[in-house]
């Protein structure tokens, strides 16, 4: 995870643990939390998240995107996603975007 993200999910209330880490030449600590961690944050306002991992082989390339979907609560079809690609990250970092989604500030 990079330390934009983490800083964008500190900014976005994500709670932040003892144990802070830092990046390089940032000087404010954040915290990069687990993918458990993401997960149970994004559960509070969601009845269920579901997780797509989706391949594709074009002749020498292949391209793999990771989708975080989320339902929320009392809602039977209204749902937010987020979709990352492989260069910019995995699992971890759609369930990261998901979470900004869900506690986007006014």
């Amino acid at each position: 995870m990079t330390y934009q993200l983490a800083k964008q999910l500190k900014d976005a209330g994500f709670p932040q643990s003892r144990i802070l880490s830092y990046q390089g030449k940032h000087k404010e600590k954040v915290y990069i939390p687990r993918l458990s961690e993401l997960i149970s944050e994004c559960k509070k306002d969601l009845e269920s998240i579901m997780t797509i991992v989706h391949y594709r082989h074009y002749s020498d390339d292949k391209i793999v995107r990771f989708e975080a979907i989320g339902i929320k609560r009392g809602e039977k079809k209204a749902g937010v996603n987020a979709i990352i690609n492989e260069r910019e990250g995995g699992m971890k970092e759609a369930i990261a975007l998901l979470y900004l989604k869900l506690n986007k500030k006014q």
